[in-house]
């Protein structure tokens, strides 16, 4: 752990604690004020050195993302549960969800969707499927809700989007 002058200077949370607790000494009578800076200080303080000593993994094991990953893959044209991604990973829901964020930097659902999304626009391109059909084979329940979600990440519409990304085969 660093000495505390170097914790102090590297943490702008306790930078301001000290701050607070230097015009503290002058301004309170009673010291109460200083008393509640002082225990903020502690605190943080034991915070930031247990951090130190017992840094948590960022995200999921790379082993557990593959596997979470390519179970989304797989049932991309299902419900897909947070539950159900949990268990593919043998977390639970909660810290799972935390741990893939931390991993993504998008929540699972956000993921899922994007996934869909992807896989929509290979669809898109490779054939004449109805847009409702396309919606339902990546896990949309309606073609609404696939071009809100569609237009809400591509900036366009999947109808407009596919003439605009059409190559014919030459």
């Amino acid at each position: 752990m660093p000495a505390t002058s170097d914790a102090i200077s590297a943490d702008p949370v306790l930078q301001q604690l000290v701050e607070q607790f230097h015009r503290s000494e002058s301004d309170d009578e009673d010291g109460l004020y200083s008393d509640a800076i002082r225990l903020a200080l502690a605190a943080r303080w034991l915070r930031l050195r247990s951090n130190g000593q017992n840094q948590p993994v960022d995200g999921l094991q790379q082993w557990r993302l593959k596997r979470v990953t390519a179970y989304i893959d797989k049932h991309i044209n299902e419900a897909i549960s947070l539950a159900d991604l949990a268990q593919t990973a043998g977390l639970s829901r909660m810290y799972f969800a935390a741990r893939f964020r931390a991993a993504t930097g998008l929540r699972p659902h956000d993921y899922i969707l994007r996934r869909r999304i992807e896989r929509a626009k290979e669809l898109l391109l490779q054939n004449e499927q109805s847009l409702v059909d396309v919606a339902l084979d990546v896990g949309f329940q309606t073609q609404a809700h696939f071009t809100t979600v569609f237009k809400r990440l591509e900036g366009t519409t999947p109808g407009r989007w596919r003439v605009a990304n059409y190559q014919p085969v030459q």
